[in-house]
C-alpha cells in the first residue's frame, strides 16, 4: 500500500529512538569512574597497584574525574599509587605523558625514580628515560617538581630536568626569558 511503511522500516523507527535513549541514560554514569583508560579504543578502569604498559605502537588515555586527564605515550609504564576523591597520584617509570589538571593544586601527583612532580593547576609533559632521570616542560601554570627535600617550581615556558641516584639533584634546562 502506498504511505505505509513495511515491517523493516517500522522496526528501525523504533529501535533508533530506544537506541538513543538508551545512551543518554548511561551518559552520567560514564563520567562517574575515579580513574578509566582509554587505549585502542577500548575503556578500562584502573585500580590503585595496577600498571599501564604501552608497547612501541600503542597510545592511552587517562580520565581522573574531577581532576584532569593524562595522554600516555609509546614505550611507558605507569602505575596508579593513590586515586582517592582528594588526592591522584601516579608513578611513572619509564616513557612519557602529558597531563592537563584542572582539580585543586595539588590533587595530583607523579612519581619518578629521581622526583616527584606535583601540579599546581597545569598542563605539563613529564618524561622519564630508561636510566630514571626525568624532565618535567611546564606549558601552562605551574609544576612542582621535588628531589631529596629540595623543591623547584617550574612556569609555563620553562623545562627542568633531574637525575638518579648519589648525588641527584635538580636543574632549570631552559626558561622563556
Amino acid at each position: 500500500m502506498v504511505g505505509e511503511l513495511t515491517w523493516p522500516r517500522r522496526l528501525l523507527g523504533l529501535w533508533v529512538p530506544l537506541a538513543a535513549l538508551f545512551v543518554f541514560a548511561l551518559f552520567p554514569f560514564a563520567w562517574m569512574a575515579a580513574t578509566s583508560l582509554k587505549a585502542n579504543a577500548e575503556t578500562a578502569k584502573l585500580k590503585v597497584g595496577q600498571t599501564l604498559v604501552t608497547d612501541n605502537s600503542s597510545r592511552a588515555s587517562i580520565t581522573l574525574d574531577e581532576t584532569g586527564s593524562i595522554d600516555v605515550e609509546p614505550d611507558s609504564r605507569l602505575k596508579v599509587v593513590a586515586s582517592g576523591p582528594e588526592r591522584k597520584r601516579l608513578s611513572l617509570e619509564r616513557g612519557t605523558i602529558h597531563a592537563t589538571i584542572w582539580g585543586p593544586a595539588g590533587s595530583f601527583g607523579v612519581d619518578t625514580p629521581s622526583a616527584v612532580a606535583v601540579d599546581l593547576g597545569c598542563v605539563f609533559t613529564l618524561h622519564v628515560d630508561d636510566s630514571g632521570a626525568g624532565l618535567v616542560r611546564t606549558t601552562m601554570g605551574w609544576v612542582g617538581f621535588k628531589l631529596n627535600g629540595h623543591e623547584s617550581f617550574i612556569p609555563a615556558g620553562a623545562v627542568c630536568a633531574t637525575d638518579r641516584g648519589p648525588g641527584a639533584r635538580l636543574g632549570m634546562v631552559s626558561s622563556r626569558g
